[in-house]
């Protein structure tokens, strides 16, 4: 009958030692929800051309609806200096766009006049011709997104809009792996 009482407190011992091996309860709790997230991020996703543009247009709006507030407080805080300040002249404003937080899959944003395009920065011909569009006034100021050739980037453009009329043009550029990623149909269609 010795045996029961060994068993027993081999038991108790195995139990107390993977009580202390725990550590703590909290962290444990967090780091096994980490790895379920990172497993639901790792998922085989199916999305669509359209389900990726839909989902890069809401990325990408409320990425510059943040960025269009900062162009806003920076234009106001010129004006109420009381400098001529244009609303064309917005390229000039330091918008610190780092400050902005941003999912990892956003590669580059910018911020485009009509008046000229920087030489470093290569449009491609659709992002163009928006801007274009834009510039002249002939496009409704719609947001635009598009998988570009290489399959690789998404890019995403929308008008910059001061004073109550486009000036401008946002570029984001996003990796369209990552936000294959990040892909969630019920954020998208949030009656479904």
């Amino acid at each position: 009958m010795i045996y029961p009482s060994i068993l027993t407190c081999f038991i108790f011992a195995g139990l107390i030692f993977s009580l202390a091996g725990c550590g703590d309860l909290e962290q444990s709790i967090k780091n096994r929800e980490a790895i379920a997230d990172e497993l639901k991020s790792r998922k085989v996703k199916f999305v669509t051309e359209a389900q990726l543009s839909a989902w890069a247009i809401r990325e990408g709006e409320n990425i510059t609806r943040r960025a269009q507030k900062l162009l806003n407080r920076a234009f106001l805080a010129q004006t109420e200096k009381g400098k001529d300040f244009s609303p064309k002249d917005f390229a000039q404003l330091d918008l610190s766009l780092d400050t902005l937080t941003t999912p990892e899959y956003l590669k580059q944003i910018d911020k485009l006049g009509f008046d000229k395009i920087p030489p470093s920065l290569r449009l491609e011909k659709s992002e163009e011709k928006i801007w274009q569009g834009y510039a002249r006034g002939e496009t409704n100021l719609q947001s635009y997104a598009e998988t570009l050739p290489g399959d690789s980037l998404v890019f995403f453009v929308s008008p910059i809009i001061l004073a109550g009329r486009p000036v401008g043009m946002w570029r984001l550029r996003f990796d369209k792996p990552g936000l294959v990623r990040s892909f969630d149909l019920k954020k998208l269609n949030p009656g479904s």
